[in-house]
């Protein structure tokens, strides 16, 4: 759970599991984070399209993969460094499920939640247009799983949404 609301209504970061720092960051520092995941996940969207063309492109997508899972750790570590931690241990509001969900999905925001859908539906077509004009069917074959899991996560996301 990234983002979610605590018991006095204060938004929290938590990046790194349940195990890891809260953090307090304002709005323009949550704004400012979700422009750099966006424009990041651009630049992996691109680069998937640009190892397409290259004769190597089961390596060129492992590495990608690997370099997308470092990259977000990397920038949430970067982000991190300059907001204040929580003084006390945070927990996520209780209540029941729903509410959680919808209390955490009101910190993204419809427009982000929204982004995500169309970039994963994107990174789906990438993908299965690499499932077509490739010898390598297992890498894009489980890219546009993948990708197709996480479009239909944020599409039922959005219902949560207030």
């Amino acid at each position: 759970m990234l983002y979610f609301e605590d018991d006095d209504g204060r938004v929290m970061f938590r990046p790194f599991g349940a195990g890891g720092p809260s953090y307090l960051p304002t709005e323009n520092q949550r704004t400012a984070h979700i422009v750099l995941l966006i424009v990041f996940y651009l630049a992996m969207i691109t680069a998937v399209y640009a190892s397409m063309t290259d004769e190597g492109i089961g390596l060129a997508s492992g590495a990608l993969i690997l370099a997308t899972l470092l990259g977000h750790y990397v920038l949430s570590w970067l982000f991190t460094r300059t907001l204040p931690r929580s003084e006390a241990e945070s927990t996520p509001v209780p209540g029941s499920f729903q509410d959680r969900r919808k209390s955490r999905n009101r910190n993204f925001g419809k427009t982000f939640l929204t982004l995500m859908v169309v970039f994963s539906a994107v990174l789906t077509v990438v993908s299965l247009l690499m499932l077509m004009r490739t010898e390598h069917t297992g890498v894009g074959f489980l890219a546009a799983a993948f990708f197709g899991v996480c479009t239909i996560v944020f599409a039922r996301t959005l219902r949560f949404v207030a």
